[in-house]
């Protein structure tokens, strides 16, 4: 009765159960790994240090026509690295304004506060000034 038995679940077993399973197993990985997503997303957006803040546009200009950056007029005009700080300084309050001159290391970080001015030998800026 027992071998009879264990042939009967044998024979209504699907062949391909073992690959159905596999396949539910990634699709439920999926969807759990999406679900862990969305909550870090809103987790993050509800202390306000989310994904939105690491991601920062600077505009030319404002909707009220105050300069926010980048600054191609430094370039443009051919100011010194000094000039363009005061151009910068003109626009904008509350911001670092590094001189970069040429051989300076730098570290990699973004911060919005901050503006560096690439100058070269003579002190002339070489790079368009921006945020970061």
């Amino acid at each position: 009765m027992l071998s009879e038995t264990l042939v009967e679940k044998h024979e209504e077993r699907p062949r391909n159960g073992g690959l159905l399973k596999r396949k539910e197993n990634k699709v439920l990985s999926a969807v759990f790994v999406s679900i862990g997503f969305v909550l870090a997303y809103i987790i993050l957006n509800q202390q306000n240090i989310g994904l939105a803040s690491t991601i920062v546009m600077t505009p030319s200009f404002s909707s009220t026509g105050h300069h926010q950056g980048p600054w191609p007029a430094c370039v443009e005009q051919e100011l010194s690295g000094i000039q363009c700080e005061q151009l910068i300084l003109a626009y904008v309050d509350d911001i670092i304004i590094e001189i970069i001159k040429p051989m300076d290391d730098v570290q990699a970080d973004f911060r919005i506060n901050r503006v560096r001015i690439f100058v070269n030998e003579t002190n002339y800026v070489t790079k368009i000034p921006e945020r970061g």
